[in-house]
């Protein structure tokens, strides 16, 4: 079972990393036809009214300055973006610098906290398992105490084989057919 559950943490975590590594490139993308978008609307405006001086608006890429970083180290900080952002941890080191970023951040966000929420779901669902694994061997260990204290009581004369046998049986019954443990 610990293998198992092992093997579904790992799962759980490649998961969230792709989600964050699709969400990042996408976010990329985003920015870069932004970019480009914004160079040509500054462009015509330059070609149509030279004598109007405009002041450019700030995208992600213009920032961050990503035009001067290698292909892999802009993947990287749009990964990273992503996930702190889809994590909802959001350390301000990067962040959506025009509306339309922002517009579509905001959207990312809810898709995060969803998604976040699914996975910490799970997470929980298998530490339950494993406290409910070891239950009976607390449980075990409480009847062997109990046993240790008749014992004790008993002025230190060992209890019958055969009761404690049944003793023993009756208890791991309980403990496995036992319809009030949802409850």
């Amino acid at each position: 079972i610990v293998l198992s559950l092992t093997l579904r943490t790992l799962r759980l975590i490649l998961m969230i990393w792709n989600f964050s590594f699709f969400i990042g490139m996408g976010w990329l993308l985003l920015c870069v036809s932004l970019e480009e978008y914004k160079q040509r609307k500054n462009y015509l405006e330059i070609m149509d009214q030279s004598h109007l001086e405009f002041e450019p608006d700030f995208t992600f890429i213009d920032d961050y300055q990503l035009h001067f970083q290698t292909a892999y180290e802009q993947m990287v900080i749009a990964v990273y973006f992503a996930f702190t952002s889809l994590s909802t941890v959001g350390f301000g080191d990067y962040c959506p610098r025009s509306d339309l970023e922002r517009l579509l951040g905001s959207i990312m966000l809810l898709f995060g906290v969803s998604i976040f929420s699914m996975a910490m779901g799970r997470f929980i669902e298998m530490v339950e398992q494993i406290k409910q694994f070891n239950q009976s061997l607390d449980e075990g260990d409480q009847l062997s105490r109990f046993f240790g204290v008749i014992e004790r009581f008993n002025h230190g004369k060992p209890i019958n084989m055969e009761l404690k046998r049944d003793i023993e049986e009756h208890f791991n019954y309980k403990w496995n057919y036992d319809r009030n443990m949802a409850l």
